[in-house]
């Protein structure tokens, strides 16, 4: 029996047209471009899946369908990779695999906002809380930036965002929000500017790309 309001969900949007890595992403889906050695979409769900996500949802778009390819068992290649003693590598791609039953796709049909990807979820999410890690930043560190938010919404029970600082004069390049009072690790927001010109940024403090909702 699942508790209720407990964090067992993570709702990925790799939807977007990804037009800032022109001319690469008409072959590719910017979410399978490499950083170093693993595509971008293998840190989110390496993240969701440190932080004991039990269930995977992903509203895609058109071109998207080799995210889910990813994710599943490529039978050929693990073959190949056990005759030849393999073991490290298949090691590596058995601990990304989620398994059966804990992924689902949906189809989000139009590029448009992470909130428009959780609506096309929304069967899928019915009444539970979420996770919502987004490509736009990868994180690296030994504590987990989820697993601190899942912590904080244990004890508070609220919407969380996370955030990181930037230099003044770069503030207009991201979502930034209004700081209010501070609340143990965390601090109220006053405010959320997606898109704002130089100077009308509420703080310096930036939205990282995790949320839990």
């Amino acid at each position: 029996m699942v508790q209720p309001n407990r964090l067992r969900l993570a709702v990925h949007s790799p939807g977007g047209l990804g037009t800032r890595f022109l001319h690469a992403i008409k072959s590719v889906p910017k979410e399978m471009m490499t950083d170093v050695n693993k595509p971008g979409i293998h840190y989110v769900v390496d993240k969701a899946i440190e932080a004991d996500i039990e269930h995977l949802v992903f509203a895609t778009g058109q071109g998207k369908i080799v995210i889910e390819g990813y994710l599943d068992i490529q039978f050929e290649w693990e073959q190949r990779l056990k005759s030849r003693n393999k073991n490290a590598e298949l090691s590596m791609v058995d601990a990304l695999q989620p398994t059966a039953g804990e992924t689902n796709f949906t189809r989000q049909r139009e590029p448009l906002d992470v909130c428009h990807a959780v609506w096309c979820a929304r069967h899928i999410v019915g009444c539970e809380p979420l996770a919502m890690p987004l490509l736009d930043t990868i994180t690296s560190g030994q504590e987990s930036c989820l697993n601190g938010m899942f912590q904080l919404y244990e004890k508070m029970g609220v919407n969380f965002v996370a955030m990181e600082e930037c230099a003044p004069h770069h503030a207009q390049k991201h979502g930034t929000v209004g700081v209010g009072d501070a609340l143990e690790a965390c601090c109220k927001v006053t405010e959320i500017l997606e898109e704002h010109a130089k100077g009308e940024a509420p703080s310096n403090f930036f939205i990282n790309g995790r949320y839990v909702l």
